[in-house]
């Protein structure tokens, strides 16, 4: 049975989830070799820089909590500002990974974008196969690359 999925605006006391949700994506660092300590402290300071950066890039952007049957399952940055839909950021805890849930959200965007009549974009690291082939069947395209990633557009046919 398909889980509701929601998006409901980030709020300040929102801040400790996000982390947490960007946390579980940077699984790399274990790899280092450091203690929780120095591999907590490393991955808050990414954070607080990603977060930053994306509040310049893109400051018109949105900050959502994606909730599943109203528990808190992940999080995503949306920008409706341009002439597409940018879906700057999308992340799954991964307890909640393969049930869906992300389809559900990008499957939002691409019906908002069907009725507005404007493409939805988003860039995917190349290392990131699960999202790159879950992009790829919604039918995104790659438009563009670079060293690091893919970018992607979703059109309406």
């Amino acid at each position: 049975m398909p889980v509701k999925v929601e998006l409901r605006p980030v709020t300040p006391l929102d801040e400790e989830f996000l982390f947490r949700v960007y946390a579980s994506t940077r699984r790399d660092v274990e790899l280092f070799g450091w203690g929780p300590a120095e591999t907590n402290a490393f991955i808050r300071s990414q954070f607080e820089m990603r977060s930053r950066s994306y509040a310049m890039q893109s400051p018109n952007a949105r900050s959502f909590l994606i909730l599943s049957d109203g528990r808190h399952a992940g999080s995503a940055i949306i920008d409706r500002s341009g002439t597409s839909i940018s879906l700057t950021d999308i992340a799954v805890l991964p307890e909640f990974r393969g049930k869906g849930i992300a389809t559900q959200v990008i499957n939002g965007l691409i019906a908002e974008a069907r009725d507005s009549g404007v493409p939805v974009v988003l860039s995917v690291d190349r290392t990131n196969a699960p999202a790159f082939g879950l992009y790829t069947k919604l039918g995104f395209e790659v438009v563009g690359e670079d060293a690091f990633s893919y970018a992607m557009r979703w059109d309406a046919r």
